[in-house]
């Protein structure tokens, strides 16, 4: 069973090691190596790919998650004045 079929049977949006790495903003070495090491859990699946929670993926990275979602929102197109006190 691929992750994507496991997302889809689950109801949940899992990653792949790829689409990890991608959202991590890291090598998908890294993350097999954080695997590995026990640092990121995942689950194994039945072909030997892996289903990682995204959720999981924020704990074993959280800076560089965070900093990629922050970059996302900030080219998102949108801009807004700074507040300044005029008072």
């Amino acid at each position: 069973m691929t992750a994507g079929l496991f997302a889809q049977r689950t109801g949940s949006a899992m990653h792949t090691p790829r689409s990890a790495a991608r959202a991590a903003g890291v090598t998908k070495s890294a993350i097999y190596r954080a695997i590995k090491s026990g640092r990121l859990a995942a689950c194994k699946l039945n072909g030997g790919s892996y289903a990682i929670y995204p959720a999981e993926l924020l704990r074993a990275f959280p800076s560089i998650v965070q900093a990629a979602a922050n970059a996302a929102r900030q080219s998102s197109g949108t801009f807004s004045f700074p507040m300044w006190d005029v008072s």
